[in-house]
């Protein structure tokens, strides 16, 4: 797919400059015979350049929040000039949202797709870029307080030293939490199909009114008589799969199809839970499926069989916007009792 939002300048050169005019200059700081500089200097000085490292990747995201809203606006106005006003409306409430949050909307539409998933990986890489340049500045600092811990000790002056060394605790904490941010890509770690007691301690080990999948907008390939996609967002259900109520689901009309789930502000995923439809049956059975995190697939399975439950785990929190589970090969009417969705570890 051609890219066609584009940002100007190049911010990791700037960030570089940056971090090469802070580390001289707070070196030539340390090393001074006469000046003793205090955890506050240090403090001061690394606030001044995160701030000038930070510039360029902000302009970076403005400017392409800004293309990217001109896209929209252009191919609206060629909609409305067609006389196709429900997707000329629908153009119009993405810019309306851009305009307020600076995100992309989730009313599903064939134009804007391409357009949003450019947009988010290019979002995502200036994140990315941002986070690593801090934390490079983060470690450009260290050593040269670590320098000044030493000086300050051999000196005897210990409560200075205290204060220096409790610096260099709150960067690496700093650090670490860069680190251990959110990420835009959900990388797997595990997971696991259970039945009986075992799934009975994983619906157990957490509350479904914390379910983040009540916040967003469930739609299917089909949904069979009434058992209607929404259904699987709940904040209510039992931990025994056996004492669930075996009518009270949702299922597509074919043996393959999916059901997806969009925020309209993303949210934090650590864990889902995909209970299966109620009831033992060797029908209905999801064959072979397949999981996709933000448009980009996690995960396939096979044999998810009614009167089970799916535990899935990421090695990291994610943001997640989209979430699609799909049936890929399926016998009857495969379907979902819930969906849920947690910001962190069951159980911690």
């Amino acid at each position: 797919m051609q890219t066609i939002l584009f940002s100007n300048g190049n911010p990791k050169k700037l960030a570089r400059l940056h971090l090469v005019t802070a580390f001289f200059c707070i070196a030539q700081l340390a090393v001074s015979q006469e000046a003793k500089p205090s955890a506050g200097d240090f403090r001061t000085e690394f606030d001044k350049r995160l701030a000038a490292i930070q510039i360029p990747y902000d302009e970076r995201e403005a400017n392409l929040i800004e293309s990217y809203k001109n896209r929209v606006i252009q191919i609206q106005e060629k909609f409305q000039e067609a006389g196709k006003l429900d997707t000329a409306l629908v153009l119009k409430t993405e810019i309306e949202i851009l305009n307020e949050s600076g995100k992309t909307g989730t009313i599903p539409n064939e134009t804007l797709e391409p357009l949003r998933e450019i947009f988010s990986n290019e979002i995502a890489a200036i994140l990315a870029e941002k986070s690593e340049a801090t934390i490079k500045l983060h470690e450009s600092f260290i050593p040269l307080i670590d320098r000044q811990i030493k000086v300050r000790t051999k000196q005897g002056d210990i409560e200075s030293a205290k204060q220096l060394a409790n610096l260099i605790q709150e960067y690496q904490d700093q650090i670490r939490k860069i680190k251990n941010a959110p990420t835009k890509k959900g990388e797997l770690q595990s997971f696991s199909i259970l039945t009986g007691d075992d799934a009975e301690v994983l619906l157990s080990s957490t509350d479904p009114k914390n379910n983040q999948a009540v916040s967003a907008r469930a739609t299917a390939s089909s949904s069979w008589k009434d058992r209607d996609v929404h259904l699987v967002c709940r904040t209510e259900r039992l931990t025994r799969l056996e004492a669930m109520n075996p009518t009270d689901f949702w299922s597509g009309t074919e043996t393959t199809g999916w059901i997806r789930l969009q925020w309209r502000s993303p949210v934090v995923v650590k864990e889902i839970i995909l209970v299966n439809r109620p009831g033992e049956s060797k029908a209905d059975i999801w064959k072979k499926g397949r999981v996709s995190l933000n448009g980009e697939n996690l995960m396939e399975f096979r044999d998810f069989e009614r009167g089970s439950a799916m535990q899935i785990q990421l090695s990291k929190p994610a943001f997640l916007s989209d979430l699609k589970i799909e049936i890929v090969e399926g016998t009857q009417h495969p379907g979902l009792h819930s969906i849920e969705v947690y910001p962190q570890t069951l159980g911690k």
